[in-house]
């Protein structure tokens, strides 16, 4: 008996098993962003992780809390913040700051390349499953008063 057949069969159960356990322990997108994916609104939410500042503008996740027409809503979105490169602007957010923005909510792409890196993905598995692009400061509003600090 050639014992690489049933653990060659063993690992490849397992793979199968552990996507397929991806799928449904995923997070869902909340019912009412629905409808709202690919129009502009107007959205409340607290920001979640520091800002990024990469070559193409700033990044924040923030977790949504409320859009003007719909009212109480839940999810995470990545919101991309234009770049001062191109005439965009970096805003001064910290994490706590509850903000209030207005985009076009889209789900991220999502390239069919068997095999490869799967950006969707990997940002389901933070949790996040919209994002939006911020181009205008009037369009970004941060809610919270700045924060005092003793240091400077």
């Amino acid at each position: 008996m050639r014992p690489l057949v049933p653990i060659c069969i063993f690992f490849l159960t397992a793979i199968l098993v552990s996507d397929h356990f991806h799928l449904i322990l995923s997070p869902k997108l909340d019912p009412k962003l629905t409808p709202l994916i690919g129009v502009s609104g107007t959205y409340l939410g607290r920001v979640v992780t520091p800002p990024r500042t990469p070559d193409f503008g700033t990044a924040l996740v923030v977790d949504l809390e409320q859009e003007a027409s719909v009212g109480p809503v839940l999810g995470m979105v990545q919101l991309q913040v234009g770049s001062p490169q191109w005439g965009g602007f970096i805003p001064t957010v910290f994490v706590g700051d509850e903000v209030r923005f207005i985009t076009r909510l889209k789900r991220p792409t999502w390239y069919k390349n068997w095999g490869g890196f799967n950006y969707r993905r990997f940002l389901e598995r933070q949790g996040i499953l919209l994002k939006g692009y911020v181009d205008d400061p009037e369009s970004l509003t941060v809610l919270t008063p700045p924060k005092i600090s003793l240091l400077g």
